[in-house]
Formats: structure tokens, sequence, C-alpha cells
């Protein structure tokens, strides 16, 4: 089963890929789903991440190599940091 996000007309919703097809979804991907009488041919979707993100967490200073080619002290613990998923490349 191929589950998908995906955006047609405007509208981003859930849908399971069936060959060229998409069955719509009524529900969640976390919380359970259904299928409904909606279909969608495959080419006519914009296909979306299967997440929003709503954090991303990263880790700094964890390459030795870049600690080193930027002059800093290679940390006792890893650096933590949060991103905020507007300013990301992905979203």
């Amino acid at each position: 089963m191929k589950l998908i996000r995906f955006r047609y007309k405007g509208k981003v919703q859930i849908g399971v890929v069936k060959g060229m097809e998409v069955t719509g979804l009524r529900g969640s991907l976390n919380d359970g789903f259904d299928e409904i009488d909606v279909h969608y041919p495959l080419s006519n979707v914009e296909l979306l991440p299967p997440t929003e993100p709503t954090k991303v967490v990263c880790i700094g200073l964890n390459y030795r190599e870049h600690i080193e080619e930027i002059g800093a002290i290679i940390p006792e613990t890893p650096i933590f940091f949060f991103e905020a998923t507007l300013f990301s490349c992905w979203t």
C-alpha cells in the first residue's frame, strides 16, 4: 500500500496510490483512515512530503573535519538546536 499526501486543486489530502490512480482517504495517517469513493488520476495530483514537520532538531559540531575547519573546540557533548520549519528547504 502506497500512502501519500497530495494536493489537488489547491486542497491538501491523503490518499493511496492504486496503479495510475489515487483513491482518497478520510482520517489521518497517524490516527487511522478509511477509503472514500473519490478517485484522481495520479498525473493530476501534486505529490507532497509525507508529513509537515513542526520543528527540526539539529546537532551541531558533530563532524571533526568541520570543527577543525572552523577552528572550534571539540565539545564534550553534542550541541542540539532547533530550526524553524518555515526557513527549511523542504517546506
